[in-house]
Formats: structure tokens, C-alpha cells, sequence
């Protein structure tokens, strides 16, 4: 078997699972692994939402062929995808039992750091996040391990779980930045956590959503393929780039309305 680190723009993508006639992360790969020989079906170790990126999905299959290289894959990739890292694994491997998954939003506003981190620390520990998640069978009682709060150009939203529900943390952004922005107080979230209560919690753009860490507790040995981590810096730096123009024409429309 062959786990994959994966970086993909989710613009183009409605979401990372296969569904019928949309373009999707693992159809992608699949169509990729088919031209090489593979029929299977790939793994993921985590879905994202239409919109979201990733800087490492893991992904894992069947080899097609013996001394096959997965740098080969992105020869035949679109180009919002990238193979950036790959390890053998064994048959037992499942890319779905991870120890720990990382989000990392990018908020395009400068907001109260003081106040959202407020309103962060009361969103750790384990919770009904019913009023925070889009509702399926799954049982809604998730443990945040950590939710930080940074501030410059942009303010950037940590969070870290064993996992999370549909929407669960594009949701969670929304209600700090209103804390952060002013908009609402504390007890907002704490209401919001409140499974009885009824809140209406939008989700956050997924634009600014990116799936940034998945880590194991028996760790594959990764193997770094160079073109694919300099597919990453360039969107990372993009992403950056972005943020700050964002930032700057923001703080032009204000002071124009001081």
C-alpha cells in the first residue's frame, strides 16, 4: 500500500469525496491512478467541504504496478493538485484513524485577538456542538484539543481534534468573529454551545479553510517529492499575498468612512 500527502486548491472542487458528474479531489486521483492502471478506489483521511484546500490530505491505495513512483501522478494531476510527500504502508493502514487533524482559517480582518481568544478557550474541551455543525447520523459531542487565536495582516484560527463534524469549524469561525468583531458578546458562545438553544451559525467562506495537518500515532516514514512542496510554497505565499491585499483595501474603505 501507498499513503500520499497531498496539496490540493478546493476552489475548482466540490468537496474531496467522489460524487457522480462534479468535479471532486478523489475523482481526480482516481482518474489519475486508472490511466496508470489502478482501478481501486482511494482513501482519504479526512473530508473537506466544496471550497476548502488542503496543505497535507492523506490519501492511500493499491499501487498499480510494481516500482511504481507516485511522483508519476503528477505528471497526469490538473494542476491544483499536488503529490508533495508518500510512504509504504502496510495492509492495516487506514488514513481515517489519525491521531490528530489541524484547520487553519484565515480571516481576512484584523479582529480583537483579546476577545476572540476569549471566546476560543471557551470552545476547547469536549462539547454538543449541534448548534455549530451541519446536522448527519454522527453523534454531535466533539473535543476541540485547541483552538488559538493569532493576529496580524489577517486573523488566523488554529484548530485541532481527533475530528470534527461537517461544517463544524467554518461555523465555530463565524461565531468568533462576530466576538472578535464586535458583533456579539461573550455568552454568544456560550449559547451557542448550548444544544437546547436555537442559534443560527452560518458557515464561514470556505475559501479561507485549509485542512493543514494530519499526524498518527505509529507515524509512516514520509518521503518528501521537491516539485510538489514547491507547489505548496507557492500557494501558501499566495494565500499570504492575498490576505494582505484584503487587509488593505479594507482599511482603505474605513478610513474613508471615519
Amino acid at each position: 500500500m501507498i499513503a500520499l500527502k497531498l496539496f490540493y486548491n478546493g476552489e475548482g472542487f466540490h468537496g474531496s469525496q467522489v460524487q457522480p458528474e462534479v468535479r471532486t479531489v478523489a475523482g481526480e486521483l482516481e482518474r489519475a491512478l486508472a490511466s496508470l492502471g489502478a482501478t481501486q478506489r482511494v482513501r482519504l483521511a479526512s473530508r473537506t467541504d466544496r471550497g476548502v484546500s488542503a496543505l497535507e490530505q492523506v490519501a492511500c491505495f493499491e499501487p498499480p504496478s510494481e516500482g511504481f513512483h507516485p511522483g508519476a501522478l503528477n505528471d497526469r494531476l490538473p494542476d491544483d493538485i499536488w503529490v508533495w510527500s508518500w510512504a509504504d504502508v502496510d495492509e492495516s493502514f487506514r488514513p481515517r484513524h489519525a491521531t490528530g487533524k489541524e484547520y487553519v482559517y484565515v480571516h481576512p480582518a484584523r479582529l480583537d485577538a483579546d476577545a476572540a481568544l476569549k471566546a476560543a478557550t471557551m470552545l476547547k474541551g469536549e462539547h454538543d456542538f449541534t448548534n455549530l455543525s451541519r446536522h448527519d447520523d454522527r453523534s454531535t459531542l466533539r473535543t476541540l484539543d485547541t483552538v488559538d487565536v493569532t493576529t496580524g495582516d489577517c486573523t488566523v484560527f488554529t484548530f485541532r481534534a481527533s475530528s470534527f463534524l461537517h461544517e463544524m469549524v467554518r461555523r465555530c469561525v463565524t461565531l468568533l468573529a462576530r466576538v472578535g468583531g464586535g458583533e456579539a458578546g461573550i455568552d454568544a458562545v456560550a449559547r451557542a454551545l448550548d444544544p437546547d438553544a436555537t442559534v443560527n451559525i452560518p458557515p464561514a467562506d470556505p475559501r479561507w479553510l485549509y485542512l493543514s495537518r494530519i499526524w498518527y500515532r505509529d507515524e509512516p516514514v514520509w518521503r518528501d517529492f521537491g516539485p510538489g512542496r514547491e507547489a505548496v510554497r507557492r500557494f501558501v505565499r499566495r494565500m499570504a499575498e492575498e490576505a494582505r491585499a484584503r487587509q488593505g483595501l479594507a482599511g482603505l474603505v474605513l478610513s474613508r468612512l471615519d
